[in-house]
């Protein structure tokens, strides 16, 4: 496989998408399992923003918990 055709997803590391920590325990897997070069850039890439994309939402759904809570 050429680094083009290369996708990295989330799916491919973790099963169910509550089991990531953060971007390091995929690049960990990612190394271990031999991947490098140009493909764990785009590893690194891949869980760099799956983290950015929960940090966005977990401040909505905590307004979310917390309005529910009041009433």
């Amino acid at each position: 496989m050429t680094c083009r055709e290369f996708d990295p997803a989330l799916e491919k590391f973790c099963s169910d998408r509550k089991d990531f920590v953060d971007p390091k325990q995929i690049v960990q897997m990612a190394t271990f399992f031999g991947v490098k070069g140009p493909e764990l850039k785009k590893v690194k890439r891949m869980a760099s923003n799956e983290e950015t994309s929960r940090l966005e939402n977990s401040p909505n759904q905590d307004r979310a918990i917390t309005r529910s809570s009041a009433f």
